[in-house]
């Protein structure tokens, strides 16, 4: 964000501004500079829009837009859309992997929850979820949980609450953490031995680790919520439910397990939909075209 304080005065250089810092209102954060405090990050944030720096405003979601235009700048004309792109090389549903790798067995049922340890990514949510799963006698002890995180994780209260209260809900042999020894290059692995990928987020910007799982062809469950919603068309590109609500993400595991149809058409909607909308391809030459369009 520092790049749009510059000052025209420096050289005759245009300017696009972009920014990826989930707007979450109802706890006072728009920037990310100083969460819960709104009046300061309107501030902000109308400060740094208002410098007549800016030529162009680059969004990568219209939940970013919208929110851009309901507290900032509600007459901003300059702007465009652009999503962020997925590299299909990289996360090809053509990935096999074996799950001995991970200690895993051909018949769990394994979930995947690639999110940062803090709470707004609904973890608590989760492991309720998996013990409602445990519970369902057709299920029983092969549900897993994979949740891929970061080492630095480990230092913060949150991250201690979770393994607290993993061990309450005796779901040591259920629940896996793995801080650090995937590194993001790794993720493709993650996706490739998973059966479902979720994201039980309280606010995101997009939700990119949707775009991914969909390009691997892996079956996806959100939150309905802005940015999410934009990638998740219920029942056509995954499912979504309400937030906070681990009842309603098991029954979604359990429509994506038992229910093969609905299994084959979100995953092929899914992988055709972030093929023509996120293309890693597609962002790049839109961008490209934004920038000689305003030269």
């Amino acid at each position: 964000m520092n790049i749009c304080m510059i000052k025209k005065s420096l050289g005759n250089f245009k300017h696009v501004f972009s920014y990826h810092s989930t707007p979450e209102i109802d706890v006072g954060k728009l920037v990310g500079v100083w969460p819960g405090q709104l009046d300061l990050e309107k501030s902000l944030a109308n400060f740094i829009f208002g410098q007549n720096n800016i030529d162009y405003y680059l969004a990568c979601s219209f939940n970013y837009l919208n929110t851009v235009k309901k507290y900032i700048m509600p007459n901003i004309k300059k702007y465009k859309v652009i999503y962020y792109g997925v590299d299909f090389n990289k996360f090809s549903y053509k990935k096999i992997v074996k799950r001995q790798k991970l200690k895993l067995k051909d018949k769990d049922i394994i979930l995947l929850c690639p999110v940062r340890m803090i709470e707004r990514k609904g973890i608590l949510d989760m492991l309720n979820t998996v013990k409602i799963l445990k519970d369902n006698p057709k299920i029983g002890n092969n549900i897993k949980l994979i949740i891929p995180t970061s080492k630095l994780s480990e230092r913060n209260e949150f991250y201690m609450e979770v393994k607290t209260r993993i061990k309450d809900l005796k779901l040591n042999n259920n629940i896996k953490i793995i801080s650090d020894k995937f590194l993001i290059n790794d993720m493709p692995t993650l996706y490739a031995l998973s059966d479902v990928m979720i994201l039980p987020s309280y606010a995101e910007g997009l939700g990119i680790v949707l775009l991914e799982s969909m390009s691997m062809k892996k079956p996806v469950i959100a939150t309905d919520i802005p940015g999410v919603n934009e990638v998740v068309k219920h029942e056509k590109t995954g499912l979504l439910v309400p937030i906070k609500s681990p009842k309603s993400i098991a029954l979604a595991v359990e429509r994506i397990i038992f229910d093969e149809k609905l299994r084959n058409n979100i995953v092929e909607g899914g992988y055709k939909f972030v093929s023509k909308n996120f293309n890693l391809e597609i962002q790049v030459k839109e961008i490209e075209k934004l920038f000689k369009s305003i030269l």
